[in-house]
């Protein structure tokens, strides 16, 4: 009987595919918060747009979660952190570019720099004496 392993497993490739309709989820529930559930179907449509840049982000997840060359809660977090941004210049970058460049460049770009950020950050092991 071989010995029960301690190393965590990795994550499937296709859990790309819901991490990737994390923020098309994000902005339809606050569209639909804001203006009513009568505009439901606009905003599910709309929110489609921001699928490209999920997905690019959410590989990147899960190819450095495959990696395990980092700690997974730090990829995690730094992915989580760069959520906010990644909404806000979702909204904005659509503005200067192409609609479809613009979202795309707006959700991956701050997604990746929190991926980053989270694959780069070492704690410091100095303890305060």
């Amino acid at each position: 009987m071989k010995p029960a392993s301690t190393d965590t497993p990795s994550p499937a490739w296709y859990w790309a595919i819901p991490i990737a309709f994390l923020l098309p989820i994000l902005h339809i529930s606050i569209f639909t918060i804001r203006f009513g559930f009568s505009k439901f179907v606009g905003a599910l449509l709309d929110g489609l747009i921001f699928i490209p840049g999920g997905l690019i982000a959410s590989i990147a997840l899960v190819y450095l979660l495959r990696l395990k060359i980092s700690s997974p809660s730090n990829l995690v977090a730094g992915f989580i952190a760069g959520v906010p941004f990644a909404f806000l210049f979702s909204l904005l970058l659509p503005l200067f570019l192409p609609a479809i460049v613009g979202a795309t460049i707006g959700v991956a770009l701050p997604l990746l720099l929190g991926l980053g950020l989270g694959h780069f950050y070492k704690p410091s092991t100095a303890s305060a004496e």
